[in-house]
C-alpha cells in the first residue's frame, strides 16, 4: 500500500513539472531576453556603458557565465 502511495506521488510531481513553465526551454529563453533588454535598457537611461562582467551577468539571468562567450561565438559563425 505505501509504495502504491508512492508511484501516485511521484506521478503527480511528474504532472506538475510538466505543467511547471521554468522547466520549458522557450519559456527560459524568453525571459533571460527579456531580463537582457531591461538591462540594456537601464544601463541607456543612466548612461552606464561599461561591459557587463560574465558574473554580474550570470547573476541577473540564471544563465552561467560562459554563456556570453558561448552566444558571441555562435553568432560570430552565423555571420560570416
Amino acid at each position: 500500500m505505501q509504495s502504491q502511495t508512492q508511484a501516485d506521488q511521484l506521478l503527480t510531481v511528474m504532472q506538475n513539472s510538466e505543467d511547471d513553465p521554468t522547466s520549458n526551454r522557450e519559456w527560459l529563453s524568453e525571459q533571460v531576453d527579456r531580463l537582457l533588454g531591461f538591462e540594456i535598457l537601464h544601463r541607456t537611461l543612466h548612461a552606464q556603458y561599461q561591459p557587463i562582467e560574465p558574473t554580474a551577468l550570470s547573476d541577473k539571468t540564471g544563465l552561467d557565465r560562459n554563456a556570453a562567450k558561448r552566444i558571441v561565438t555562435h553568432l560570430r559563425t552565423i555571420l560570416k
